[in-house]
């Protein structure tokens, strides 16, 4: 995937706000502070100048929270991605384990909105590597509950050993998602699928995209469709009219 620009993080953004007047059955005039900001970046590896530019966004954007991928922190390192007034939640890695790799979820710290670190346990012991490669945290406020998740899924390779390591983080997420649903809890996911889904809207494509969908897109998209997600990168609010697109942007990490 090369060419990647920066993520459309403002038009996300204003679907949030949007769906928040939408969902007001008081028609009450709404303040930025009953609005959640949610943003994601692959950093691949944390560096003095990464900290200053996420410093930058989540000012520029107001975001409440921040998902990263690829932090490449491990945990034996003494210091994590810290920012003024957020909390860190991480997975890192350790010892001889896969390199790479690092999630983390800034979490803003304000008044009236309490973020949890969420731990499900893995049931499958085969798939106890899925711990280090998805990150929940979840909230609750007066009128709803959400879990967000960051997920880093890995990228195709000759060898074929990608299917079953993605095959098994998409099992886990059902079971999870069905399961925090079950409670109430809507659900956000954010992250990088390292997933083609091509340019044909009507089959889950984002237009102005390469055409090509490969097997991580169609997981992907199968995935969305079986636990009746949405891809913001590629939906529209009308169905076909392409000027009411929720988002600008073309890649799944977005």
């Amino acid at each position: 995937m090369k060419n990647r620009s920066r993520p459309h993080l403002a038009n996300l953004k204003r679907q949030i706000l949007r769906k928040s007047i939408a969902q007001n059955p008081q028609n009450e005039v709404l303040t930025r502070k009953r609005t959640l900001g949610v943003g994601l970046q692959n950093i691949r590896g944390k560096t003095d100048q990464t900290i200053e530019d996420l410093k930058i966004v989540v000012t520029r954007l107001d975001l409440d929270v921040l998902c990263l991928v690829e932090t490449h922190i491990r945990a034996e390192d003494k210091v994590g991605v810290e920012l003024e007034g957020f909390d860190t939640h991480e997975s890192l890695r350790e010892g001889e384990e896969k390199k790479g790799g690092g999630l983390a979820i800034l979490t803003r710290k304000k008044d009236g909105i309490v973020f949890s670190r969420h731990r499900p346990n893995i049931k499958t012991g085969k798939l106890a590597y899925v711990d280090k490669e998805r990150l929940w945290v979840t909230y609750k406020s007066k009128n709803e509950k959400t879990a967000i998740c960051c997920v880093y899924l890995a990228c195709e390779n000759q060898n074929k050993l990608h299917v079953s390591w993605n095959s098994g983080i998409v099992e886990v997420l059902t079971e999870e998602i069905f399961d925090l649903r079950g409670k109430g809890f809507r659900i956000i996911l954010q992250g990088d699928f390292n997933s083609w889904v091509g340019s044909n809207i009507d089959n889950g494509g984002i237009p102005g995209n390469r055409a090509k969908v490969n097997g991580n897109g169609v997981t992907f998209k199968k995935f969305l469709e079986e636990n009746n997600l949405l891809h913001v990168n590629g939906a529209c609010r009308t169905k076909g009219d392409l000027s009411t697109r929720i988002c600008t942007g073309l890649w799944t990490r977005h």
